[in-house]
């Protein structure tokens, strides 16, 4: 169980609504093999909007200097294997993911993929490991490190602002967001979809295939 998820991009999109964005996902298209990834299309990065996420439903638990990050950039929400008809893998049996096995990236996935909905940090890992990253053919510690890596390589945050997408109190036009993550993937397609807060749109987890 070696080797990492080395990537190209393959974007598809569609952006709904208008408002703070929540979540982004990455459509990542693999090229690293192990002993089962060669089998998968590609992964899904998926990115999400802290405060917007906190915005609505079930407060979080924590807040940002809770998590030792800035609640104004993306954090992991997951990293999703989809085989070439555009579903997503079935959890595979296995053994669950032990603290040690993180142990040496704690720090980091507090930091990028923390568990903003309860207290509990590990109980995130542990599910998402269980459900997506345990048939991979990877070690934990190397899943969860290039979930990581993917994030920082691809945070789109940045590049939203510098185009123009700054978090403000009011609303963005749709066309606004869309443009401004087009240009900031290089001319690529970026994956939104919205919820609703306050009778306005906020963009909320989901894709299109």
């Amino acid at each position: 169980m070696t080797g990492h998820i080395t990537s190209s991009v393959k974007f598809t999109a569609t952006v709904l609504g208008v408002g703070f964005l929540r979540s982004l996902i990455f459509i990542i298209q693999v090229l690293a093999s192990s002993n089962v990834a060669e089998e998968f299309s590609y992964y899904k990065l998926a990115l999400q909007w802290p405060n917007s996420v906190c915005n609505v439903g079930v407060p979080c638990s924590k807040k940002p200097d809770e998590i030792k990050t800035d609640y104004q950039r993306f954090l992991i929400h997951g990293l999703w294997p989809f085989w070439p008809n555009n579903s997503a893998l079935a959890p595979c049996l296995g053994n669950e993911l032990t603290s040690s096995q993180v142990k040496g990236i704690k720090d980091s996935l507090k930091k990028y993929w923390p568990n903003l909905l309860r207290p509990d940090d590990f109980s995130f890992w542990k599910y998402e490991w269980a459900t997506h990253g345990r048939c991979l053919g990877l070690e934990p510690s190397v899943y969860f490190n290039d979930a990581i890596e993917l994030r920082t390589r691809y945070n789109d945050y940045i590049g939203l602002n510098d185009k123009g997408c700054r978090p403000i109190p009011n609303p963005y036009k749709r066309i606004t967001i869309y443009n401004a993550l087009y240009e900031a993937l290089g001319k690529k397609h970026g994956q939104l979809k919205c919820n609703m807060r306050n009778g306005g749109y906020q963009s909320k987890l989901g894709w299109s295939c």
